[in-house]
């Protein structure tokens, strides 16, 4: 034992007298050498293993504070701190909240497994501390002090309030109003693990979906121009984005209208409808000597002419006519009520002729019931049980409204 001793210190003092000869490059690169060599042999322990090794080191470092003077603890100590400041001095804002994170987890760990008494221990000892640095501290410091625990604290209340009840009558500018939960809820961050609904933390579990008892049917796939209008950042997306209003007008097929809009005087005016909304689909073919407007544009035989007639109806110069080429194709080859509309129009046109024979009637068949109609009669449908009139009103061609009463015959 005394030979091994001897040993150590005779190879400790020529590793002492080595390192005293080092240039600081030299002393750069056997630390480098050595971090990546300790960095390799912790990667291939076991769990095991770095437990003993942190056992090891807390007992080697106690029993080496324990040969400590007072001086040397203290020399210790601040050489931790000024370490630690430069550290954190070049930590960026999410390092420095990570590190508080860990250190409230760590923290929070230590202190579920104290057992009551060294709890106690522990905040007697915080006392004593406290108590210490309050009695060394100056007049300036002690009020300084009970300023911030008043904001601190201050703002803890308001934390909690959830309605905003006289708080405009006790305002404070060391609060963040913004904070408090009855105005911040957070980030639309919490996923339906049924649906994808993303939802605030404090809504309803299943408001979306009901647990997955409705079944929601998934949203398309945009189509690839749309798509880059909507997610990407190029010239001609942030020239759809600056114009998005107009763009959206421009192909619009109803609009809503009244015949007198009075929004009166005041800061914010409203305007307020009384009695029914109707909604009136016009011709689908404009008057003699009218242009079209709304719906009747989808119906114009000429690309190019459809095309400058909605860019003429919101004055937008030939800078867009690529968005509204590309938009207008979108819509004739992908949207529904587009095509439908267009596929009705083209079986208006008459492409064949329609004969009835009064003596043809199949056998076994009532014959009126194969007359031929007196006049052009109509037929609708109406699907479910209904409460309200069944007046109808048409355009005539000469752009006039009629209104047959359900009691027509």
């Amino acid at each position: 034992m005394d030979s091994d001793r001897r040993r150590r210190a005779l190879d400790a003092q020529r590793q002492a007298r080595a390192r005293e000869a080092e240039t600081p490059e030299e002393t750069q690169e056997r630390r480098a050498v050595a971090a990546e060599r300790q960095a390799r042999a912790r990667a291939e322990e076991t769990a095991v293993q770095v437990q003993q090794r942190r056992e090891l080191d807390a007992q080697r470092q106690a029993r080496a504070r324990k040969q400590e003077s007072a001086e040397e603890s203290q020399l210790r100590r601040d050489m931790d701190a000024q370490r630690q400041a430069r550290a954190r001095e070049q930590e960026s804002a999410e390092e420095s909240q990570l590190r508080r994170d860990m250190d409230a987890q760590r923290q929070a760990r230590v202190r579920e497994q104290e057992s009551a008494e060294e709890s106690q221990l522990r905040r007697d000892m915080d006392a004593q501390r406290q108590a210490e640095a309050r009695r060394e501290e100056s007049v300036e410091e002690a009020v300084r002090r009970r300023n911030t625990n008043a904001e601190r604290m201050a703002a803890a209340r308001f934390r909690k309030i959830e309605h905003f009840v006289r708080a405009g009558l006790n305002y404070s500018p060391h609060v963040d109003y913004a904070a408090s939960i009855a105005v911040s809820v957070g980030d639309m961050d919490v996923k339906c693990r049924y649906c994808d609904a993303l939802k605030f933390k404090g809504e309803a579990i299943g408001m979306c979906c009901i647990g997955g008892k409705v079944h929601l049917e998934r949203l398309p796939q945009p189509p690839p121009f749309l798509e880059m209008l909507l997610f990407t950042q190029s010239d001609i997306s942030k020239m759809f984005w600056k114009y998005i209003r107009k763009y959206n007008s421009m192909f619009q097929m109803t609009s809503f209208g009244a015949d007198t809009i009075d929004l009166g005087q005041g800061f914010m005016p409203t305007c307020r409808i009384q009695g029914q909304v109707y909604h009136r689909i016009g011709s689908l073919l404009p008057q003699v000597g009218q242009e079209a407007k709304y719906l009747q544009i989808y119906f114009t035989d000429n690309k190019d002419e459809e095309i400058e007639r909605r860019m003429n109806a919101l004055g937008m110069d030939q800078t867009h006519r690529e968005i509204v080429v590309e938009l207008q194709n979108m819509l004739d080859e992908r949207n529904h009520l587009v095509r439908q509309f267009k596929s009705k129009f083209r079986a208006l046109e008459p492409s064949h002729r329609l004969r009835i024979c009064a003596d043809k009637t199949p056998p076994n068949e009532h014959d009126r019931r194969y007359n031929a109609p007196i006049t052009s009669e109509v037929a609708i449908i109406l699907a479910g049980d209904t409460t309200s009139n069944r007046d109808i009103v048409i355009e005539q061609r000469d752009g006039r409204l009629k209104r047959i009463a359900e009691t027509n015959p």
